[in-house]
């Protein structure tokens, strides 16, 4: 979403903290969260067999409820190989012309790319 918003700052405005107003909504529907499927609340941890990615839309609505509460299950991985699209990152981010190295190089360092 930040390159997107290097690429076309006016057309996709990006605020690191998602900020309202100085963010696109695209960024707060579409962006991955990592979210708990066994809530802390209800004695959930943080260990990697209790979490999940979610959108931040259903991540808000599950707010606290565990999953029995609101009817909801978790969904297989639809491919395991599936790289979630990083293998375009690099071109993107030299293609645009390197924005901004201090934002986008810790992802590309973060992700090995």
């Amino acid at each position: 979403m930040a390159l997107l918003a290097d690429i076309y700052p006016s057309s996709f405005p990006w605020h690191m903290n998602w900020k309202t107003g100085s963010t696109h909504p695209a960024v707060a529907l579409w962006s991955p969260m990592v979210d708990h499927v066994n809530p802390a609340s209800h004695g959930g941890d943080s260990s990697l067999d209790n979490l999940v990615t979610a959108c931040n839309p259903c991540n808000l609505a599950k707010a606290n409820f565990s999953l029995a509460e609101l009817g909801w299950t978790v969904l297989p991985v639809a491919d395991a190989e599936w790289d979630g699209l990083l293998r375009y990152y690099r071109p993107l981010w030299e293609a645009a012309g390197r924005p901004r190295p201090a934002v986008h190089g810790g992802w590309l360092r973060a992700f090995g790319l």
